[in-house]
């Protein structure tokens, strides 16, 4: 017998970081994901790149995650982000 399904989706919430000299972690991409529990399938992925606040991304952060201080220059702040996919998920409801 079957477990009974609560929620039609799952979001998972991805979030990476960088720091500085002073360890200073400052989110600079913040990513979620759609899953279907029926089918248990990807429906959604989005992606954000957010501009750092405090500091700049470091030449080793750029070499580990691909990102550099030139993309992050232009995006968003992360509360912009956040208020995307918060967005987003309140569509989902």
């Amino acid at each position: 017998m079957a477990a009974p399904q609560f929620y039609d989706f799952f979001v998972i919430v991805d979030v990476c970081c960088c720091g500085d000299e002073q360890d200073n972690p400052e989110i600079i991409e913040f990513s979620w994901a759609t899953v279907d529990t029926q089918q248990l399938r990807l429906i959604d992925l989005k992606q954000q790149l957010v501009k750092p606040i405090k500091s700049t991304i470091s030449i080793a952060c750029s070499e580990i995650t691909g990102i550099t201080a030139g993309q992050l220059a232009t995006q968003p702040m992360l509360t912009n982000a956040i208020r995307e996919a918060s967005s987003y998920i309140c569509c989902l409801l």
